[in-house]
């Protein structure tokens, strides 16, 4: 029903939200490794 559809809708964009942050906190923590491997000279 409609109720139910509205509920997986509000769960999808929740989600989808939650990966994007996911996504982010991932590019963050690439940098701050690039950068403390970028320390080391070989």
């Amino acid at each position: 029903n409609i109720t139910a559809v509205a509920r997986a809708a509000t769960d999808t964009t929740s989600g989808a939200g939650n990966t994007a942050q996911a996504a982010d906190e991932l590019a963050r923590m690439a940098a701050e490794m690039q950068e403390l491997v970028g320390q080391f000279t070989y």
